[in-house]
């Protein structure tokens, strides 16, 4: 057992140096979330799932930007590449056991995928409810967002928009991943999900304004403090109901 302990650790550290340094470019979020993605899958770790779910996102963004769809697109990219580097620092400290380094709302979903008691859509939605309604207030806050401005907010709104339309996409690399088929309709999962994506975004973006409004640092970082709290809570109890209706 030890032995096999070693292996998963050592295992673990190397995929870490993937991820050791920030993200400096879209590209870069890319190429190396696409490695990372890979690697995961080779050690069996079902965070590769929370991972190519991200890279799927991030190309129909990408795209968006591409073909002109932003009015921002200077501010998308670099919303981009902050929200990415949350997800990889917080991911990268649990790669090499620093766990008292990680955000609670990220420690509860890495302990949930550690008991080797969750589904593939369990991991997804825990690691959403992490990302979207933690990290992106942060995301927002660290790119100088204009939260009066009417085109950043259309910006930020047309993100869901493009989600909605990746869906089916998305749909398809969770399907990869999950063992344990749900009983509804694979449409009405979808619109669930999207709807629950729709409305988290949209919560994210109000905190985040509340957040920009605080003047004084300690109260702010207070306030984020809070915002992490609530969210982990959230996701135990929806990690304890899940776990009591299988």
């Amino acid at each position: 057992m030890l032995l096999i302990f070693i292996a998963f650790q050592s295992a673990h550290a190397q995929v870490a140096q993937e991820i050791s340094l920030p993200f400096q470019t879209v590209n870069e979020v890319q190429q190396r979330l696409t490695v990372l993605g890979n690697e995961l899958y080779k050690i069996n770790d079902q965070r590769g799932l929370f991972t190519q779910i991200y890279i799927s996102t991030n190309q129909a963004i990408l795209l968006k930007i591409t073909e002109g769809k932003f009015k921002n697109p200077e501010w998308v990219k670099n919303l981009l590449i902050a929200f990415s580097n949350l997800y990889r620092e917080s991911l990268y400290q649990d790669l090499i056991g620093s766990y008292e380094k990680e955000p609670l709302v990220w420690k509860v979903q890495f302990d949930a995928i550690r008991s080797g008691k969750t589904t593939a859509g369990m991991d997804l939605f825990l690691g959403m409810r992490a990302h979207i309604m933690r990290d992106m207030v942060l995301a927002l806050l660290t790119v100088n967002t204009h939260f009066d401005s009417v085109s950043m907010y259309e910006d930020y709104q047309a993100i869901s928009e493009i989600i909605k339309s990746d869906m089916q996409d998305l749909w398809s690399v969770y399907r990869e991943y999950d063992h344990h088929f749900q009983l509804m309709p694979k449409i009405i999962e979808q619109k669930l999900m999207f709807n629950w994506v729709k409305n988290a975004r949209l919560q994210t973006w109000y905190r985040a304004k509340i957040a920009a409004s605080i003047t004084t640092s300690k109260k702010r970082e207070f306030y984020l403090k809070q915002i992490d709290h609530q969210v982990a809570n959230g996701s135990l109890k929806y990690r304890l109901l899940n776990f009591i209706v299988r």
